[in-house]
């Protein structure tokens, strides 16, 4: 994947926008291209692959410091 690319999905789980996502990946984008190229990236599927998997990540990472807080709690 692309160093743009992998810096677009970083921004992308950090915000959640897309657009500010596109813009960090690339400061020179503008305008309603920026919007279309911001909305093709986060489809291409390398992209949403990774975010995915990120994602899927972070939740079992929230899960398992749930479960140590639970078993902490019960002790």
């Amino acid at each position: 994947m692309k160093i743009e690319h992998e810096l677009f999905a970083h921004h992308y789980l950090l915000t959640g926008d897309k657009d500010k996502a596109y813009k960090a990946a690339y400061p020179d984008a503008s305008g309603e291209a920026l919007k279309i190229a911001a909305r093709r990236l986060v489809n291409h599927p390398d992209v949403r692959k990774y975010i995915s998997e990120r994602l899927a990540a972070t939740q079992q990472e929230v899960v398992n410091r749930y479960h140590e807080e639970e078993q902490r709690l019960a002790e």
